[in-house]
């Protein structure tokens, strides 16, 4: 816990829930610290509607619980741009609200994030991204994307007949769980492991994967194995196409996973799910690290089209879309 701050009940159980990894994704992570953040700030009223500076004094409020979620885990792109977008906004609200006028701005402002981010912008991906989706087509994806299950739901829904071939990687093993809802809306799936990858590429006809993040240089951050599949895929001539919302879009720039990632438990690399685990006593091998990481960058060149809510743009019009989302925004000077 952060010394000396004030820690909301409903911070210090998402924190732990961050911590031992019973809510994954990009999405839910940040649906979920916008709703502990909301209420955080209902239940902070009686302070705030005394404040003589309502900015400062949620910022305050904010801060130490804000440090405490990241010191569970770091802060993902989408959760730091949901950050400075209700920043943004409560630089926003008047001097003179009342208590209740309070409530219904902060209840606003992040259902408002919710519906449009998670709702509406979903939806248009899917119809951006069927338009491209023909009957007979063999689509691989990896791993787990909501927004990638939602649009080969959305295919399917449309009569469409197509195959999917889902890939996926130790240790999350996140793509088991896409298959039974593919399979419960008719789609053929077929469920391989990432080193199988190169066997089925012949008669794959599309890539379609999802992501957590885009960088201003066009590269994608994505979970790990993603870059391994696109760079697989490039070599069997096969479109790389990457899903993703424009809250994904951050003004960092990478050029490979080493300078920004995520560190997960080196322990979990040990079982295999066999009787032998030859790996048990690594920590007693002064010469051996396990390096567990969580996230992949995909380097541009790699990446076809990225489809948007706004479009299907190409890597290197990310900077535009930044351009256009942050013009006279004063978030982009706020710490997170």
């Amino acid at each position: 816990p952060v010394v000396g701050g004030n820690l909301h009940p409903a911070i210090i159980q998402l924190g732990i829930q961050f911590a031992e990894g019973k809510i994954v994704g990009s999405s839910g992570r940040c649906i979920s610290l916008l709703l502990a953040l909301r209420t955080l700030l209902l239940d902070m009223l009686p302070q705030l509607s005394t404040a003589t500076e309502l900015y400062k004094e949620i910022d305050n409020i904010m801060k130490p619980n804000i440090t405490f979620l990241k010191q569970c885990r770091p802060l993902s792109i989408s959760m730091s741009n949901a950050i400075r977008y209700l920043k943004r906004e409560v630089i926003s609200f008047g001097r003179s609200l009342s208590l209740e006028e309070i409530r219904t701005s902060i209840e606003e402002m992040v259902d408002d994030f919710i519906n449009i981010n998670f709702t509406l912008h979903p939806k248009a991906i899917s119809e951006t991204a069927n338009k491209k989706i023909r009957d007979g087509d063999v689509i691989l994806t990896y791993s787990h994307s909501k927004l990638v299950e939602k649009v080969l739901l959305d295919a399917a829904a449309q009569g469409k007949k197509i195959k999917v071939i889902v890939a996926d990687g130790r240790v999350q093993n996140l793509g088991r769980s896409l298959c039974p809802g593919l399979v419960a809306a008719g789609i053929h799936s077929t469920y391989i492991l990432l080193s199988a990858v190169s066997q089925v590429l012949p008669s794959v006809t599309k890539v379609l994967l999802g992501c957590d993040g885009v960088m201003a240089n066009g590269c994608v951050l994505a979970n790990v194995g993603t870059s391994q599949v696109a760079l697989l895929a490039k070599s069997y001539n096969k479109p790389v196409v990457v899903c993703c919302e424009t809250y994904k879009f951050t003004e960092r720039v990478q050029t490979d996973s080493f300078v920004y990632n995520e560190l997960s438990d080196p322990d979990d690399l040990v079982t295999t799910g066999r009787q032998a685990q030859p790996l048990a006593d690594w920590r007693d091998l002064s010469s051996l690290c396990l390096l567990n990481l969580v996230y992949d960058l995909t380097p541009a060149s790699l990446v076809d089209s990225i489809i948007t809510e706004i479009s299907e743009i190409p890597p290197t019009s990310v900077p535009v879309v930044l351009r256009l989302h942050n013009m006279g925004d004063p978030s982009l000077a706020l710490p997170v």
